[in-house]
């Protein structure tokens, strides 16, 4: 009996509402993105803007519409901006830059949306890195002169003379600060002269020794940082207003920057580092001099270490008097029985003991490690030249600091004793504690932007399953023909919004690398049907012939991923038939070259006598939202993402794709793929049940909460010729499954109260339904990730069946689970 118009009205009306919703959902996508969005015409005319530009700008996203967005910028800025977008719109190139904004960095990228060759749109995507940036800068620099800090050290360490050390010390500055003229000078032990011990300039090979560093009258430039104990930065026109005033002297050219720096050991200076540059006056950046005076710190450190090496060479007394005002934390320790023969002052102000209470101690006082370990470090120590240990010390007042200690053994008397240093890191281990969570932050941040497209798939996908589904209801034989074309051109248009839908989410999750692949056994020749068939009215209506060919020595059974093979082909095949008026499209499997006996390498290729791709188009086909022809009057719609993903599952799958095309004469895409062999007939197992038909009448119970699912697939189950049971969420299914002689059950996952895994468990598990325990449970789910799938095979479904499906797909599923029963 033919249904009435109003009902069909009724029905269409619902549909569109759903369809509504759903274009609700993907706006809400853009509005939850925390980065600005935007899309412009070429006069920065604004077409559409998310939440958060309109929140930026103090605004709503409907009135920044059709106005110029550089107007709410300062000019400076709106003038470079604009600069950036007529470079876009001019080159048709992919343009990412930083600029600055109210003091914050952002990070611009301005992408080309074309209509036939010009430019017509640019999507801006617009992220405030100035955290990311500022933590990084200061991260690198950090990183960057501890580890000039520790080269220094090393050169101590390595050299074994003053002057080896200097040497080393003096290329090692060089280097960092890309000085061509530098100059190390120490005071002589009477504190009278400042010898140039080391030095390097352009214009003279050798440097006078300054006698009389602290007369009055001794005016020469070196002597400024010794004199002003700090560090002392002069300028061309500094210097020779100096010269005028005759309050410095100078021998020589007048550099352009002089940079003198003292070297301080107990706010005692011990000479001088000076770097200058006779050509450009910014030679040397502020972070160059920072570095530069943190670097002289060390470097006496450095110089005084070498000098106490020396002094403990050449006498116990001089040494011990060096020892004692080390500003280092230093110890002298006995490694047989771990007494602490010496200390340094600063080892007793670090520790909070003065140095007779250290000196009555022992390392395993300090050191928090068991006794045993720690005397094996000092039998470590005393077998090497250097060893380095990290540990923790607990000091006077009990708190425990991270310290490293360096250690080494020397010869005295006979007998060998150990040298320690220690260094106090405990705030740099903080820090990279710190930076640790940071990542530990990041990974969650990603979990949750996984999570997040996971549900807006669940909330798009479960209307669209509605639509779907009602669609079928609805396509019954006592249908006029004009509704029955109007329906198979929705459901059409529902599946294409599908893969649409597919694609997005599957470069979002490729760009992240949360993309899995799941290999298993398949059948080739499904695959192809799959494709021919899904496409196939299609290519009908254009009278175009759709067929596939297989070379003869290709077996049907490999292990890879089913799906992500099928996704491919349907891209291409889909592209094949939009692009093609007549003609005809052929898939072609043939052996690659590089098989092997683990895999094949199969070579896929897809070619129609479609209108082809211009040459200048093919190398950038690949790349996401580019289409031949963008423009609003097009015959050929889409959304560019196609041959996006395409490229990139293949890519992951570890293969190749490549296009060959003629204006006019067709299109050829071929792609490889590394299969591995499975055993033969392995799937013919796997779908025979798919083949037989159900036996009769069954008595299916269907657990859905949403309403428009459970009525549409009440309604399919009806057609199919079974009788049905709903319960709207697990406690409902339960109860009717004591009392109800059920043959199968069809169960959604995620419902109010009790869901379909904990319901699912319970029926397997549970005393109450021992008689039914091995009824067949199909989960329904629009949560189509691998995760989800497995968590419902684990609590005991037979099959998985994701939302939206069609009648023949339930059919398939149905008939595999009462058959495998």
């Amino acid at each position: 009996m033919e249904e009435s118009p109003n009902k069909s009205k009724s029905e269409l009306e619902k549909v569109r509402r759903q369809a509504i919703n759903a274009e609700m959902n993907i706006k809400a996508l853009l509005d939850a993105n925390t980065q600005s969005i935007l899309l412009l015409k070429p006069d920065g005319k604004v077409i559409h803007v998310n939440r958060t530009v309109a929140e930026t700008m103090g605004t709503t996203p409907e009135d920044l519409i059709g106005k110029d967005i550089f107007s709410y910028l300062s000019d400076e800025l709106a003038e470079f901006r604009r600069e950036q977008l007529k470079k876009v719109v001019e080159t048709g190139a992919h343009l990412k830059f930083q600029d600055i904004r109210d003091g914050r960095t952002i990070l611009q990228s301005y992408y080309p949306i074309f209509e036939g060759d010009k430019v017509r749109r640019i999507a801006i995507y617009a992220e405030d890195i100035t955290d990311m940036v500022s933590n990084e800068l200061e991260l690198k620099r950090s990183r960057h002169q501890l580890s000039v800090f520790l080269q220094i050290m090393d050169q101590s360490n390595f050299s074994k003379t003053m002057e080896e050390l200097l040497v080393s010390i003096h290329a090692l500055m060089c280097r960092e600060l890309k000085a061509d003229s530098f100059n190390i000078a120490l005071i002589d032990q009477h504190r009278e002269k400042l010898d140039f011990t080391c030095h390097e300039d352009e214009y003279s090979t050798t440097c006078q020794c300054i006698s009389d560093i602290y007369h009055p009258e001794n005016k020469n430039i070196n002597l400024l940082p010794i004199r002003k104990n700090g560090t002392i930065r002069l300028t061309r026109q500094k210097i020779e207003q100096g010269l005028r005033n005759k309050s410095i002297e100078l021998f020589g050219p007048i550099p352009e920057i002089w940079v003198g720096v003292p070297m301080l050991r107990r706010n005692t200076p011990i000479g001088v580092l000076v770097i200058q540059d006779y050509h450009n006056a910014n030679a040397f950046s502020d972070h160059d001099i920072e570095l530069f005076t943190a670097c002289s710190d060390h470097i006496a450190h450095t110089i005084e270490r070498k000098q106490f090496e020396t002094a403990t060479r050449e006498s116990e007394e001089l040494y011990r008097a060096f020892f004692e005002d080390n500003h280092s934390v230093m110890f002298i320790i006995d490694p047989s029985d771990g007494r602490i023969e010496d200390a340094t002052n600063a080892a007793a102000n670090f520790y909070g003991f003065n140095r007779n209470e250290l000196k009555s101690k022992t390392v395993f006082d300090l050191n928090q490690l068991p006794k045993s370990k720690v005397i094996a470090q000092m039998q470590e120590a005393k077998r090497n030249d250097l060893a380095s240990f990290i540990f923790q010390h607990r000091i006077a007042n009990g708190e425990v600091r991270d310290v490293e200690v360096f250690s080494g053994p020397f010869n005295f008397k006979g007998k060998v004793w150990l040298i320690s240093i220690v260094h106090d890191i405990t705030q740099r281990l903080k820090y990279e504690k710190e930076l640790s969570k940071a990542k530990e932050a990041a990974i969650l941040a990603n979990k949750t932007k996984d999570e997040f497209l996971a549900n807006i798939s669940h909330e798009i996908r479960t209307p669209l399953n509605g639509v779907m589904g009602m669609l079928q209801v609805m396509n019954t034989d006592d249908l006029k023909e004009e509704h029955r074309e109007c329906i198979k051109v929705a459901l059409q248009s529902s599946r294409n919004l599908l893969r649409v839908l597919d694609d997005i989410l599957d470069i979002s999750k490729v760009a992240a690398g949360t993309l899995d692949l799941i290999e298993e056994n398949f059948s080739l020749k499904q695959v192809l049907n799959d494709s021919v068939e899904l496409f196939k009215h299609q290519a009908d209506c254009k009278n175009i012939k759709l067929s596939f060919y297989v070379a003869d020595k290709i077996q049907d059974t490999y292990i890879g991923d089913e799906g992500r093979i099928r996704q491919i082909l349907f891209n291409l095949v889909g592209n094949s038939v939009k692009f093609t008026d007549e003609g005809s499209i052929t898939i072609r499997i043939r052996s690659g070259a590089e098989s092997n006996e683990d895999k094949t390498q199969l070579l896929f290729t897809v070619t129609d006598t479609g209108m082809g791709i211009p040459e200048k188009y093919q190398r950038s086909i690949f790349d996401s939202f580019t289409q031949v022809d963008g423009s609003l009057s097009r015959k050929y719609k889409g959304a560019g993402l196609g041959l996006s993903i395409v490229k990139r599952l293949v890519d992951l799958m570890g293969g190749s794709v490549n296009i060959e095309s003629s204006l006019g004469e067709g299109t050829s895409v071929t792609f490889s793929l590394f299969l591995k062999h499975a055993e033969k007939n392995a799937t013919d197992a796997e779908e025979q049940p798919n083949t037989k038909h159900l036996p009769g009448r069954l008595a299916i119970m269907l657990v859905e909460d949403e309403p428009v699912n459970r009525m549409m697939a009440s309604k399919l189950l009806k057609r199919m010729g079974h009788d049905v049971i709903c319960a709207e969420n697990g406690t409902e299914c339960l109860e009717k499954l004591q009392y109800a002689k059920i043959d199968a059950i069809l169960m959604d996952i995620q419902m109010p109260g009790m869901d379909g895994l904990e319901a699912t468990r319970r029926i397997r598990t549970s005393e109450d339904f021992t008689r039914k325990r091995n009824v067949p449970i199909i989960a329904l789910s629009a949560h189509a990730s691998k995760e989800s799938r497995y968590a419902a095979l684990e609590a005991g479904v037979n099959a998985y069946l994701c939302k939206p499906f069609e009648i023949n797909d339930l059919k398939k599923i149905l008939a595999s689970s009462i058959h495998q029963n």
